[in-house]
């Protein structure tokens, strides 16, 4: 079984070394252009993310002001990692032990394919360049990244 997506609709993964604030404040901005958020809840969820110590994407989230899938489809696009669901992959149990379970729950990842130097990972949110790079180290591989909905990796930890 081939551990690569089976739809072509999505572009290779790729990791990314941007702040995940700048790109969240894209990612708002974007938001706000498309008509998904009023500016007002932007620089609301903004001010609480700022005093929660939390992402953006999980405010907006929480307050229901946005749907994840117009969340991961923004964040996709500034960020270009791509976004897709699980059932995009073939997962297996030896794809999933690349991962020990303590990154699997800390990260909220569970992999998706690899190559010979490259383990892609799918998560449910942006994760700061600090993060990647510690991700990388645990895993002694270079990761990339996919966005998918946070019910499909929680489901995968479980099932794995």
């Amino acid at each position: 079984m081939a551990n690569t997506p089976n739809s072509t609709a999505h572009p290779p993964a790729r990791s990314h070394r941007v702040s995940e604030a700048t790109l969240h404040a894209e990612c708002g901005r974007l938001l706000v252009t498309r008509g998904h958020i009023t500016r007002g809840r932007l620089d609301d969820a903004t001010a609480r993310a700022t005093l929660l110590g939390k992402g953006l994407d999980e405010v907006l989230l929480a307050e229901h002001w946005v749907t994840e899938c117009q969340l991961l489809e923004t964040l996709s696009e500034v960020s270009g990692i791509p976004h897709g669901t699980l059932a995009d992959f073939s997962l297996s149990p030896e794809l999933a032990a690349r991962a020990p379970i303590t990154a699997a729950l800390t990260y909220r990842i569970i992999p998706v394919a690899a190559t010979q130097d490259t383990l892609t990972v799918a998560t449910t949110r942006l994760h700061e360049v600090t993060e990647h790079d510690s991700l990388q180290t645990l895993l002694r591989t270079r990761v990339n990244w996919v966005l998918c909905p946070r019910r499909d990796i929680d489901e995968a930890i479980k099932h794995f």
